[in-house]
């Protein structure tokens, strides 16, 4: 499974955090679903940036190939983890 790195300016801000639930997060053929979110306030697409937590990470062994700008994503021991909400 590959995930192409975004490669974006490092820029932070102060903002207020809103918490939701995503219905499906798909990463190559596997499907996450009613994940708990927080995202940034503020009208989509205006965001600066958008932040995949180590919620999901963590459910990973990660590998990184920046010569090719690649991220490899292997399941981990926890990938069947709870999320937290």
């Amino acid at each position: 499974m590959i995930l192409s790195i975004l490669k974006q300016q490092n820029t932070y801000s102060t903002q207020h955090l809103k918490k939701s639930e995503l219905g499906n997060l798909h990463i190559g053929e596997i499907t996450f679903s009613n994940l708990p979110v927080s995202f940034f306030e503020g009208a989509i697409g205006k965001q600066k940036m958008s932040v995949l937590g180590m919620d999901i990470f963590k459910r990973f062994n990660l590998l990184f190939d920046l010569e090719n700008n690649m991220l490899y994503l292997k399941k981990s021991k926890l990938f069947r983890e709870d999320f937290r909400g």
